[in-house]
């Protein structure tokens, strides 16, 4: 198979969508960064690509399913050696966004495993109703992934009555993120669709109260206490 002289100009519709983000010029730093020994998961928060993505650069010049892997990334490296390399591309605001992510990594892998966020774990992901709500018979709400500060799944009321639509984490832990789609659903099935059996203990003990405490449905509760 004849290589494309021009793939690293043409690409793929994906290539193009996932690298839109970056300029030339980002792309250099960050494999300045891989030849210095930066991790994957570090190049992976700092940069905004996703880990398939980074994996290509860090193969930069490699030959790998049917063509060259970011030539100009690697002609570039080739060209001016590591050294000037990384003098010229791991500019001051680069390194600064390498730090912010190295902290925020060192400090996911030091939680449990069972609450890392899994921006891979999807299936949840979209939007969901809830016919038979405390709310209305209208009620939605969409999963959707945040990757911003506080990285994580958030969820979004869709209903016609919501006070807003604003994407919001778990208040349970101070408006933090779901690590996976499927707990965020979860939390909205629990505020949305308390069961009985979800009251018992004390007030603002169980799952449900706390899912519902700003809720009318939790109001009505309380009257009957």
């Amino acid at each position: 198979m004849d290589q494309n002289p021009l793939a690293d100009i043409v690409g793929t519709p994906i290539s193009r969508q996932r690298n839109s983000r970056l300029s030339f010029e980002e792309l250099c730093g960050f494999y300045a960064a891989f030849a210095w020994d930066v991790e994957l998961g570090v190049i992976v928060r700092a940069s905004g690509l996703d880990r398939s993505t980074a994996a290509h650069l860090r193969n930069a010049g490699q030959f790998r399913s049917g063509q060259t892997r970011y030539p100009r990334v690697a002609a570039e490296f080739a060209r001016l050696g590591k050294a000037d390399f990384s003098t010229k591309y791991l500019t001051a605001p680069l390194k600064d966004r390498l730090r912010v992510a190295k902290l925020e990594h060192d400090r996911a892998a030091a939680e449990p495993r069972s609450n890392r966020i899994n921006f891979n774990a999807d299936a949840y992901a979209g939007v969901h109703a809830f016919p038979n709500s405390h709310f209305g018979p209208d009620t939605k709400v969409e999963i959707v992934p945040d990757r911003g500060v506080r990285p994580g799944w958030t969820w979004r009321d869709l209903s016609p009555n919501r006070e807003t639509d604003e994407l919001r984490g778990d208040p349970r832990t101070e408006e933090s993120r779901f690590a996976k789609s499927k707990a965020a659903l979860d939390f909205c099935r629990l505020r949305f669709m308390p069961k009985d059996a979800d009251f018992v203990g004390e007030m603002g003990f169980s799952p449900a109260e706390r899912a519902c405490d700003d809720s009318w449905f939790w109001s009505q509760k309380k009257l009957q206490k």
